[in-house]
């Protein structure tokens, strides 16, 4: 792994800050203040590309409507404001509505925005699609290195939904930039064809149920090469407090993201977070990197990766990687579960181990459980830690099913404690517990998470105590004798 900077900007992750809009007109939220489309099983039924069922949870409703203005490609921003005397900018909206409210923009394309956009933790500023609508703000125009189609001079309690955000091919343009945010969410919308990425820092940050493509670009064809990749979805750290640079209490769920140029989902100096249903198809290099993040639950997500270094890279990548320049102490990867997921890859789950000879150059408490897991590489790969990073424990791998052309590895074994898996047409490699498996199974093609299930009932039953009670498709599992890998049934 390689991964440096790209100007003043993370390299596996490169691009400043973005996000994105929507491009599902049937939940386009209603102006009455009602559900807005969330009743809906967030991946879509047993039957969809991410086999999903009724089980999983929806996302919640957005806040009812309250006080209320229009914003219309054809207004004016001395109007009244009304939805018959609408205003023509995002940031003129806000103004009108400082301790929150509901922005109804309507169809339409629009071009460059900035705003201070602030509501309360009781009454969030929501800026969202009319009914049936699909708004799209365009950043063609633009020719600002490091800018965004959506600029906010501050971002609190604030809910964007239902827009798209395209176009901008201006160096690392992205479709929102913000500073740290409090209390922010992205729903429901549609982000593609920009230089950069998406990724915030701050605090209670909600990144749901949005269609992420060709995002990245900076780095289109590898253009970035040994200066790093930029990542597509996910969070950075504050660079203005570099004493406190965590983000803290982030989900990610339920988007789909796929060809990106970067990581799909990059978790960069985050703690307390959730990486949870989201589809990442065709991403560059690695599909969900965690790098210096602690306290990160990734699950129930289905990786598919078949380029980058080799022709393929990571689908879960942990590492600690050191930015001297910021002046951001190093954070190693501890208590980190990832369970239930599908992952396709050269590499399955791994931690790889940077130059950087720190003593948080290390890894702990990492729990695998109830992954299935195909990689022309190596399931299983976690390296040595070296210099003064103290040893690595208090590692599981247990309940997988795990498809390998070589065999897994961790550097540090006496770390691992491991159970329950069952190796794929292949012997048991080194690694194995003694009560690890191998088993013989047809492999069908894995070109969606649905496709997995079948592998199911070879699977056979592992060991109880892992402490996953549900598994990819949110069914429940059998709690003496839960079936190894992503599928319960």
């Amino acid at each position: 792994m390689q991964h440096r900077w790209l100007g003043s900007c993370h390299l596996m992750a490169c691009a400043a800050i973005a996000v994105l809009a929507c491009d599902m007109a049937a939940t386009a939220p209603a102006e009455d203040g009602g559900p807005d489309g969330d009743a809906a099983t967030p991946g879509g039924d047993a039957s969809g590309p991410d086999a999903r069922v009724d089980e999983c949870p929806a996302l919640p409703p957005l806040p009812p409507l309250g006080a209320t203005v229009y914003v219309a490609p054809t207004g004016r921003d001395d109007a009244a404001g009304t939805a018959a005397a609408p205003l023509a900018s995002l940031g003129a909206a806000a103004a009108r509505l400082p301790t929150g409210g509901t922005v109804i923009v309507a169809d339409g394309v629009y071009g460059r925005q900035w705003l201070t956009a602030r509501g309360t933790a009781a009454t969030p500023l929501v800026i969202r699609a009319a009914a049936g609508a699909t708004p799209v703000f365009d950043g063609g125009a633009i020719t600002a290195d490091w800018s965004g189609v959506i600029t906010f001079d501050a971002a609190t309690h604030v809910v964007l939904s239902g827009l798209e955000i395209r176009g901008c091919a201006a160096h690392e343009c992205v479709a929102v930039d913000a500073p740290a945010v409090l209390d922010f969410t992205i729903r429901d919308c549609h982000v593609h064809h920009l230089d950069g990425g998406l990724r915030f820092a701050g605090t209670q940050l909600r990144i749901e149920r949005n269609h992420v493509h060709d995002v990245a670009l900076v780095n289109a064809d590898n253009a970035a090469g040994a200066s790093g990749w930029p990542f597509c979805v996910g969070t950075m750290p504050d660079r203005d407090r570099p004493d406190a640079p965590t983000a803290r209490d982030v989900i990610i769920r339920d988007n789909r993201i796929e060809d990106c140029w970067g990581e799909g989902i990059g978790v960069w100096f985050a703690a307390d977070v959730v990486v949870e249903g989201n589809t990442v198809v065709n991403p560059w290099n690695v599909g969900v990197y965690l790098d210096n993040s602690q306290d990160v639950t990734v699950r129930r997500n289905f990786v598919s990766i078949a380029r980058g270094l080799g022709g393929g890279g990571s689908a879960v990548l942990l590492g600690t990687e050191p930015y001297v320049g910021w002046g951001l102490a190093p954070i190693a990867s501890r208590r980190v579960a990832i369970e239930n997921n599908v992952l396709v890859g050269d590499g399955g789950i791994g931690w790889w181990r940077s130059d950087d000879t720190t003593a948080q150059n290390t890894y702990g408490e990492v729990a695998i459980s109830h992954n299935t897991i195909i990689a022309t590489d190596n399931a299983i790969g976690f390296a040595a830690v070296a210099g003064a990073a103290p040893a690595p424990s208090g590692c599981t791998a247990r309940n997988n099913l795990l498809v390998e052309a070589n065999a897994s590895d961790v550097g540090d074994r006496g770390a691992w404690t491991l159970g329950g898996n069952a190796w794929v047409n292949r012997p048991r490699p080194a690694i194995a517990g003694a009560d690890d498996v191998a088993v013989t199974l047809t492999v069908p093609t894995i070109v969606d998470a649905a496709a997995a299930q079948a592998l199911a009932s070879g699977a056979g039953a592992g060991g109880p105590g892992t402490g996953v009670d549900r598994d990819f498709a949110c069914a429940p599992r059998d709690a003496a004798a839960p079936r190894r890998g992503a599928f319960e049934r």
